[in-house]
């Protein structure tokens, strides 16, 4: 069984950026996986229409689904630019790394039945790369597309306004400046 992060807050559950550390490795349950997570913009049809059929395979909630529009704080954690999480679909995976893109997807599909092989052939193939430079041209449609809503460049200001205001409040006991 897979546990979520021993501590109140699971965004800081990750040790510096590159390490891996298995979710509750402070109360000795260091051979368990972290649960991955998937970052996603909640604000596109396309997005969340997909989560939604990702979401409906998770019943054993393998997955913490993060919407970016509503929680663009999980991104400063984990050091995701919310531009770049605008553009590009980002996950932590099972071993505490960020990924995106294909290997976002992959790091999901892993967790779901019915995708776990699909993950794996994937990677055995060696087609992960080459998959990758298509779902990038299909990435740039999309938020150019978004951001002719206008819908993408004011969540992705806010969200960094409120990432660099987090950093800055907690990196400095003088507060933002």
């Amino acid at each position: 069984m897979r546990r979520l992060h021993g501590t109140e807050n699971p965004w800081k559950s990750r040790t510096a950026p590159g390490q891996a550390q298995t979710a509750g490795a402070n109360l000795g349950y260091e051979d368990i996986p972290l649960i991955p997570i998937m970052f996603y913009d909640g604000g596109c049809p396309l997005c969340r229409r997909e989560v939604a059929h990702y979401r409906r395979l998770d019943h054993a909630g393998l997955v913490r689904w993060v919407d970016i529009t509503q929680e663009p704080e999980a991104l400063a954690v984990h050091g995701i630019d919310p531009l770049t999480a605008m553009r590009r679909l980002h996950a932590i995976d099972e071993g505490g790394r960020v990924v995106s893109g294909v290997a976002a997807f992959a790091a999901i599909w892993r967790q779901l039945p019915g995708y776990r092989h699909l993950a794996g052939a994937l990677a055995r193939l060696g087609l992960i790369a080459p998959i990758d430079r298509l779902y990038e041209k299909f990435a740039d449609w999309r938020f150019r597309r978004r951001c002719r809503e206008g819908v993408c460049a004011p969540q992705a200001r806010r969200a960094s306004t409120e990432a660099n205001g987090e950093r800055a409040s907690v990196g400095s006991s003088q507060g933002p400046t």
